[in-house]
């Protein structure tokens, strides 16, 4: 009977250490963090825009003609999906009968609007996730109407682009 219980035990331990290896697993937590990122560069160009005087009385203004440097090329890097570009001037332009539009040439994801850029901010396009070094505008100087007076002298106007985050 002995041959038999010690082939029976045999038996026993070679399954006990099977199941032993079979349940030995080991649990690893990782921690990933993404930061936000949230670049925009903007080529610097000044472009001037110069009105044409009226050359009969009665007329007002007409748009002027467009500079060939108004298309500056648009850099952005943005990980948040809900994320605008916002543009805004320092001045407000419409005081004295003047706008200043934006319009997307290339290298911008649906949802862009062609606005005319306010000192109160306007939001331009819906960024989100994308990475571009190719995206271009338009900025284009006009009357807020056709053959509007607008009052002489220089008007020296800064654009702030934001990527905002909401």
């Amino acid at each position: 009977m002995k041959p038999f219980y010690y082939t029976f035990v045999t038996i026993c331990i070679s399954i006990s250490t099977v199941l032993a290896h079979a349940a030995d697993t080991a649990i690893q937590t990782l921690k990933v963090t993404i930061p936000l990122v949230a670049l925009i560069d903007v080529e610097d160009i000044s472009p001037a825009f110069t009105f044409t005087p009226p050359t009969d009385a009665g007329q007002g203004f007409v748009d002027p003609a467009t500079p060939s440097n108004n298309e500056p090329l648009v850099a952005i890097s943005s990980n948040n999906s809900a994320a605008r570009l916002e543009v805004k001037t320092n001045i407000d332009l419409s005081a004295s009968n003047l706008q200043l539009e934006i319009s997307n040439l290339s290298g911008f994801p649906g949802g862009f609007n062609t606005p005319a850029i306010s000192n109160s901010g306007t939001t331009f396009a819906t960024v989100g996730m994308m990475q571009s070094t190719t995206g271009k505008i338009r900025l284009t100087a006009r009357g807020t109407s056709t053959g509007v007076m607008i009052p002489h002298g220089n008007y020296p106007i800064e654009v702030t682009y934001t990527l905002t985050q909401n």
